[in-house]
């Protein structure tokens, strides 16, 4: 287990919302490693270790050397009421992956999942964990709804407009959509 996790050092509570993280005074970095920026996992339904190529892609760079990885993941009430999937299961099932997923970090890595809740905009939310932990890269795992699709796309050019790179993963089905 030599992957590099961090410990959540973004604020003091594990869960917040937008509106707090805005009140707290900004602070530098705390996540920064041998001069080395983290990097972001946004974790959206590929809510595993094991096998996760977006974890792993994250955890190392393509020569090799091992990165800080912050794992994210971002929760927006409205668009998930928009789209119909907010229902009483989806978020049962929702927190016990979470949960599963948090232990699994916290005993392979000693790390914890970072967990966000936001009102208005997932990737102002996004942007905010950007700052406050010094990151310069992003990485994702693909989602093919259209609509998530368009926001993702969206995401991704203000993010490289910020300086950010951003990697996105193809893991979350058999095959691509847009490959058949």
């Amino acid at each position: 287990n030599s992957l590099s996790i961090a410990p959540p050092q973004i604020n003091d509570e594990n869960v917040n919302s937008s509106n707090a993280s805005k009140k707290k005074k900004k602070r530098k970095p705390k996540t920064r490693r041998n001069g080395k920026h983290p990097v972001i996992l946004w974790l959206r339904r590929d809510l595993r270790i094991y096998d996760n190529p977006a974890l792993n892609k994250a955890a190392c760079t393509k020569d090799g050397e091992e990165r800080t990885v912050i794992p994210v993941f971002i929760w927006n009430e409205k668009e998930e009421k928009e789209r119909g999937s907010n229902g009483g299961a989806v978020k049962v099932w929702l927190e016990r992956a979470l949960e599963e997923l948090d232990t699994s970090l916290a005993n392979n890595y000693g790390s914890r999942l970072i967990l966000r809740r936001c009102k208005d905009s997932t990737e102002q939310e996004l942007i905010n964990v950007i700052k406050e932990t010094g990151a310069k890269t992003v990485i994702w795992t693909a989602l093919y709804e259209p609509w998530i699709l368009e926001r993702d796309a969206k995401i991704k050019y203000k993010l490289n407009g910020m300086g950010v790179t951003v990697d996105i993963e193809h893991s979350y089905l058999l095959h691509r959509p847009d490959e058949i």
